[in-house]
């Protein structure tokens, strides 16, 4: 474009260096360690289902009052030669809400892996990777700058948020990959508006729609964009778009039609994300917009290292800044089909999770995956404005020298948060659901004979795991010592305790806690936040 100088693939030597090295620690950061963070109950899950079983499978076979082994537990984790792919779908079809690409192709590697930790968190590990190539073809589709472009792939590279996602066995990786190549394949189609370019579009948007359902706002955004840019006419572009995304949508179909006739389920299991009561009432405006600035923020900075705490607030609103300022030099000084792309791109995926929190309330707009489409506009837009600074024609020249101040500083950040979550021993905020587990397997594990009481609630016979009590059992279990014995019920009946175990109560209901502190002595061993996370249950009262 014309604000940069002409410049040829490859950046000069020195930046070259730097970008070979920033991968190297890229790729390093995303497989380090990879194993050390607790598999927290939404990886459990992973492992679960594609090892063919849902959630009913587990509760009626080892939530049943009676003593099971930490094997049996374990075994649920684990593929076996009588549970096959037809398992697999039939697992993931009871949870339609998780489109089933990811988890296919987890599968797949289990099969010659294996379903370890490491294994299991490899798989999206790799998959990042192909986040880099992405990013530089949307960059050179929007950009021709191929300088662009690699300052895209150098802030992905140690981006703690990218890193942290690739850690985990969810989808997330590759929801990320598959939206980039859509953003790319359609600049790519409308440029040339050629058969093959809409086919490859239309294959990678409906990838995208089989890894994760938000992928819908990130389809509205492009058709927005796509009419804009046709000035709302008939023309061969809108009616070519139109046909690759119907032609994706019809490949989507069959998931849509599952998705329709469990919806009440569906619902069911997503509903805390915008429920009025317990923590999402107490969200008010201020923590909305904290929170939002605090996640903004974790794509560049984030944790604690070695005193420097890198969530700083005034961290966090220098690089809220350095992301205004992008969008706003972009807006500015790219042409409409570039900075118009952006804009759809962040803002159809930001006010579908922002309104509904603002005018219904909730808690949607704070979790942090359902805004990866925003996020990685921001990195677009973030890239443009130091590459327009460090390599355009700029006045005043100033602005080379803070573009690369500002450039090393936010790849120092990042070097600085990867080493510190690759240190990390428990958890990071992405698992804080099952954060405790250490503390708790640590107390468990010194017992002499361990017995660890817990229960689920009713749903999780019809495959439902509202509380997710299944799921931090099944988390829980890849802490514990494999003499650890579990007592599992389902609400409200209460297990009988047998004699000669050391009885650990794990977050039970009320209702169980209540009925065996009619019956027991209960000593709370570990609490946090005023939630009794483990008991010990003691001798039985006297009548």
């Amino acid at each position: 474009m014309s604000q940069f100088k002409s410049q040829g693939w490859l950046p000069p030597l020195g930046w070259r260096l730097l970008l070979i090295a920033l991968l190297v620690l890229g790729v390093y950061f995303r497989f380090v360690n990879i194993d050390r963070k607790v598999y927290w109950r939404d990886e459990a899950y992973t492992s679960m289902r594609i090892s063919g079983y849902r959630i009913a499978d587990v509760t009626q076979s080892i939530f049943t009052g009676q003593i099971v082994s930490q094997e049996q537990v374990q075994s649920f984790q684990r593929l076996s030669p009588d549970r096959g792919l037809d398992d697999t779908m039939r697992a993931l079809s009871g949870n339609p809400e998780h489109p089933p690409l990811y988890y296919l192709s987890a599968r797949f590697w289990a099969q010659v892996f294996g379903t370890s930790v490491q294994a299991m968190r490899s798989w999206p590990a790799i998959i990042s990777l192909l986040a880099f190539p992405a990013a530089f073809w949307l960059c050179w589709e929007l950009f021709q700058a191929p300088l662009v472009g690699w300052i895209a792939i150098a802030l992905i590279a140690v981006s703690p948020f990218h890193v942290l996602y690739a850690q985990e066995a969810r989808q997330y990786s590759l929801w990320i990959v598959t939206i980039l190549l859509s953003q790319a394949a359609l600049l790519r189609a409308m440029r040339t508006n050629a058969i093959a370019s809409w086919a490859i579009y239309a294959l990678a948007l409906a990838s995208a729609f089989y890894t994760f359902l938000f992928t819908v706002l990130v389809a509205v955004g492009q058709g927005l964009y796509v009419l804009v840019m046709e000035r709302f006419r008939w023309t061969t572009t809108l009616r070519n778009f139109l046909l690759a995304g119907i032609a994706s949508v019809i490949a989507f179909l069959p998931w849509v039609v599952l998705i329709l006739t469990n919806f009440a389920r569906v619902q069911q299991v997503t509903a805390h994300t915008g429920a009025q009561e317990d923590l999402a009432s107490k969200i008010t405006f201020s923590v909305l917009v904290q929170r939002w600035g605090t996640n903004i923020s974790r794509l560049f900075l984030d944790g604690d290292f070695r005193g420097i705490d890198l969530n700083h607030p005034v961290l966090i609103v220098a690089t809220v800044a350095i992301a205004i300022a992008g969008f706003y030099w972009l807006v500015r000084h790219a042409e409409v089909r570039v900075w118009l792309l952006v804009y759809c791109w962040a803002g159809v995926n930001a006010m579908a999770l922002i309104l509904p929190d603002l005018f219904v309330g909730g808690r949607r707009s704070v979790v942090p995956r359902y805004s990866i489409p925003a996020y990685l506009a921001i990195e677009v837009a973030v890239a443009f404005l130091l590459a327009s600074w460090i390599g355009g024609k700029v006045r005043p020249r100033g602005l080379k020298v803070v573009g690369q101040v500002l450039l090393i500083s936010l790849l120092l950040g990042g070097l600085l948060s990867c080493r510190a979550m690759s240190q990390s021993g428990g958890w990071w905020w992405n698992k804080a659901s099952n954060a405790n587990n250490p503390a708790i397997a640590r107390i468990i594990n010194q017992a002499e004979r361990p017995l660890v009481i817990a229960d689920a609630d009713p749903y999780t016979q019809q495959s439902f795991d509202i509380g997710g009590a299944v799921g931090d059992v099944l988390s829980l279990s890849y802490s514990l010592d494999d003499r650890v014995e579990y007592l599992l019920a389902i609400e409200p009946n209460v297990p009988e305790i047998p004699p000669g175990y050391d009885v650990f109560l794990l977050d039970p209901a009320e209702p169980m806690r209540a009925q065996l502190e009619q019956q027991y002595q209960i000593e709370t061993v570990y609490e946090r936040s005023g939630r009794k996370f483990l008991s010990k249950v003691g001798d039985r009262l006297q009548p």
